[in-house]
């Protein structure tokens, strides 16, 4: 969690998608308008391929960023200390919950 802000937009602005199941859904400006939102926090963020590939490196984005969105509330908005979220450990009868329902990425 400590690295979230480096490898995706944490706080996606109104215009932009935060749900992952509507990406297969955008025009392929829209792909990369989003896309560039992201490299804005992780230049490693490629904005070039088929549109299959940016619809999977930004499904992929989102997924990682819902997930660490419900790791972040199951251990508290109180465990950020300093800046940084703590290092806290899931338990695997738990770790499902945060996975269960996000689409899968190929």
């Amino acid at each position: 969690l400590n690295a979230r802000e480096k490898r995706y937009c944490a706080a996606i602005p109104a215009g932009y998608v935060q749900d992952p199941r509507q990406v297969p859904n955008l025009t392929l400006a829209m792909l990369k308008r989003n896309l560039e939102l992201h490299k804005e926090a992780n230049r490693d963020v490629q904005l070039t391929g088929s549109k299959v590939d940016l619809v999977d490196r930004l499904m992929g984005l989102l997924c990682a960023r819902v997930a660490d969105g419900r790791i972040a509330k199951r251990v508290g908005k109180g465990q950020k200390k300093g800046g940084k979220w703590e290092e806290v450990a899931i338990p695997p009868e738990k770790s499902s919950l945060v996975h269960d329902d996000l689409p899968h990425v190929h």
